[in-house]
């Protein structure tokens, strides 16, 4: 793997891991959060995550398929 990957893999991983904080702490705590402010947060950063999260199985593509490759 490149070292510029590498350095893309870290930002992109990062990025995962406050988003799905994000995600996980307005969800638990929506019931304290205003209702327009949540809609906002929570819609958009779980849009993010997703695009995050693609993006990063995209970048480990070929471990994804050597992992789940037919073994003979």
């Amino acid at each position: 793997m490149g070292t510029k990957k590498q350095s893309i893999l870290k930002i992109v991983n990062s990025a995962a891991l406050v988003l799905f904080l994000v995600q996980a702490i307005s969800g638990i705590a929506h019931e304290a959060i205003p209702h327009a402010i949540f809609e906002k947060l929570h819609g958009t950063t779980g849009y993010l995550l997703v695009a995050v999260v693609m993006t990063h199985i995209l970048l480990n593509w070929s471990w994804f398929k050597s992992s789940f490759r037919k073994k003979q």
